[in-house]
């Protein structure tokens, strides 16, 4: 049985481990366009337990190119 692309995707950032985590909500993950319009990094939680997130890639510890490439092995 093949994987969905978001399958593959959720794979790929579980293995990456971004700490303290991540977000994504939308289409899958088929381009750089879509997943950065998507995505979303944790960049640390709030005193009140919410999650504080970026959409700057500069700040995600990863790029698209990378979680193809590993989306393309699987």
């Amino acid at each position: 049985m093949s994987l969905t692309t978001m399958q593959k995707f959720a794979k790929v950032m579980d293995k990456l481990a971004l700490d303290p985590g991540w977000y994504y909500e939308g289409e899958d993950p088929e381009t750089e366009e879509i997943f950065l319009k998507n995505f979303k990094r944790v960049l640390y939680t709030d005193i009140n337990g919410n999650a504080v997130l970026t959409s700057r890639p500069n700040k995600f510890g990863t790029t698209w190119t990378q979680i193809k490439s590993e989306m393309d092995k699987l």
